[in-house]
């Protein structure tokens, strides 16, 4: 019963402004793999796309989205465990009685009820983002399930999956207990968001379990539709960009009408995944060949190159477009594009970026 009152005793220290972080209050941590550091290649692009760029991702600036577009050294944060006590899970958020972690995306409650399930021992598998954007759960939570299940008992607080994501876990040999509710005598929560060897270890072995279940991709290249699915990113000539890349050899896909299995059948090992810069680009983007490139194609008020640090650690390349605005909405030179696969295919050649 005293648990029911973790989520009172936790959100109070937060607003009376004292530590309430699982970091701060965790009864034993360890490192999983250490923080390192790597030489990254810089995107591919046209210096002038980036005079178009007008908006950024929010809580971004234009110098930590263009650093990222650099080639230097980069830092890669360790990947480290938590080990917790007496903790309840709670419409989808953790507490002990002086630590809270928001996961689901919804209020977090003061009383936690419907607690009902017990476990002696866990591994948390979800992390915030991952429960709200789907390429962050491709790319975070899918790997931190691996991780996770070398640890204890996995748990996901994705109590809904969506028929894609219920289709890669299938495909990636990922059963994991789901819920929203419960109680645990030790639970241990992993900060997975480094770049590290430990994580790339991992991004290969999802590829792996993908190549063992399905063919290689008999396209050149991918582009994957983003239609006015999700935050509204709308590409006006979409249909037009796609048409354009039928003769290069891409295979155009929307994913609202395949299925994971269908999607990652078409997308394993392709050279290319083209598309608006989004959660769809994550099915051709986990997938695709090591040594391809991803090619997003960016809204100029709504600048954001996440991928980025993923295609670094499999080692992938990396290349943008930046679009033109079009009403509320955006346009994509077709010839730019032209253009840059040009490039791209050309330094595949022997020539030079």
């Amino acid at each position: 019963m005293i648990r029911r009152l973790n989520p009172l005793t936790s959100r109070l220290r937060g607003r009376l402004g004292l530590p309430n972080s699982y970091r701060d209050f965790c009864s034993r941590s360890w490192t999983l793999s250490p923080a390192t550091q790597t030489k990254v290649p810089a995107a591919i692009f046209e210096p002038e796309d980036l005079v178009r760029v007008t908006g950024l991702f929010p809580n971004e600036t234009r110098t930590s989205q263009f650093s990222r577009l650099e080639a230097g050294i980069r830092q890669h944060s360790a990947t480290q465990a938590y080990e917790l006590h007496d903790a309840v899970l709670s419409a989808g958020h953790l507490f002990t009685a002086k630590m809270a972690l928001r996961l689901a995306d919804r209020s977090m409650p003061y009383w936690a009820s419907g607690c009902d399930r017990h476990f002696p021992d866990a591994a948390l598998a979800s992390s915030h983002y991952g429960l709200r954007y789907f390429g962050h759960w491709m790319f975070d939570d899918l790997p931190l399930a691996l991780a996770a299940r070398t640890l204890a008992p996995a748990i996901s607080v994705l109590t809904k999956p969506s028929a894609h994501q219920h289709g890669y876990l299938q495909l990636m040999e990922l059963d994991l207990e789901t819920l929203s509710d419960a109680v645990f005598d030790r639970i241990v929560v992993i900060d997975d968001t480094g770049q590290n060897d430990l994580k790339r270890t991992r991004y290969e072995t999802l590829r792996s379990r993908a190549r063992a279940a399905l063919a290689p991709s008999p396209h050149r290249g991918v582009m994957l539709l983003r239609g006015t699915t999700g935050e509204r990113r709308v590409l006006t000539n979409e249909l037009s960009v796609a048409e354009a890349l039928r003769p290069r050899g891409f295979a155009i896909l929307d994913p609202m009408q395949l299925t994971a299995r269908e999607l990652a059948q078409a997308c394993l090992d392709a050279d290319f995944v083209v598309g608006v810069e989004g959660s769809q680009q994550a099915h051709g983007a986990l997938l695709m060949s090591p040594r391809g490139c991803l090619i997003e194609l960016q809204p100029p008020t709504r600048f954001n190159v996440l991928y980025k640090a993923m295609c670094d650690c499999i080692g992938m390349r990396y290349a943008l477009v930046v679009g033109h605005p079009d009403g509320a909405d955006f346009s994509i030179d077709i010839s730019a594009l032209h253009r840059l696969l040009d490039r791209l295919e050309g330094s595949e050649n022997g020539h030079a970026l």
